[in-house]
């Protein structure tokens, strides 16, 4: 036994499943903390969106720089939303010349979260109907046509949990038809671009 005593190597056998079995503990509560749905609205959320392309033809290029955050909340027809708002800018460039655009908290939208079904819906100004933007209540199997994705080939094909700066969040992971589409991840969104 290498110079340990048979009750010695119980002793470390004892601790060494003691650990293994806080770790499992930590593991399990890791899982079941990324399964509390974390909302995707809340007054201190900002997404930032940077884009860009270009065509291999005279000055033919785009591109814009977008920050999207949280309003102060309106009613319509009884039902509250968050105002969501752009500041940035998106620049063309063409054989007819160059052309920016500039937003400085520009109304894009309203948003509401149904935090019971984890449903986020979008009311464009504008618009009268209200439309489904995101839909983190569904599991393997198809993805709803939403207003964000607009597909209606999108399948679910994993759901697993991924660890960020704050903590666990449940991530969805989107195919169609062609292949891999996008990850939603729950108080994120889109990891393509939030709009």
């Amino acid at each position: 036994f290498g110079g340990n005593t048979f009750t010695q190597r119980l002793a470390e056998m004892n601790r060494d499943m003691k650990v293994i079995g806080f770790l499992g503990f930590v593991s399990l509560n890791s899982a079941l903390v990324a399964q509390t749905y974390l909302p995707l609205l809340d007054s201190t959320a900002t997404w930032h969106d940077e884009n860009g392309w270009g065509d291999p033809g005279p000055n033919t290029s785009s591109y814009s720089c977008v920050r999207y955050t949280l309003g102060a909340d309106t009613v319509v027809n009884d039902t509250t939303y968050q105002i969501l708002l752009r500041t940035g800018h998106n620049s063309f460039s063409s054989p007819f010349g160059s052309f920016t655009t500039w937003y400085y908290e520009e109304l894009v939208a309203l948003f509401r979260e149904d935090t019971a079904s984890r449903r986020v819906f979008i009311r464009i100004p504008g618009w009268a109907p209200e439309f489904l933007y995101y839909d983190f209540s569904v599991g393997i199997g198809p993805y709803p046509v939403t207003y964000r994705y607009q597909a209606s080939d999108l399948i679910v094909t994993l759901v697993d949990t991924v660890i960020l700066s704050d903590g666990p969040h449940r991530r969805l992971h989107l195919e169609s038809s062609w292949g891999n589409f996008d990850e939603v991840i729950e108080g994120i969104g889109g990891i393509t671009g939030f709009f």
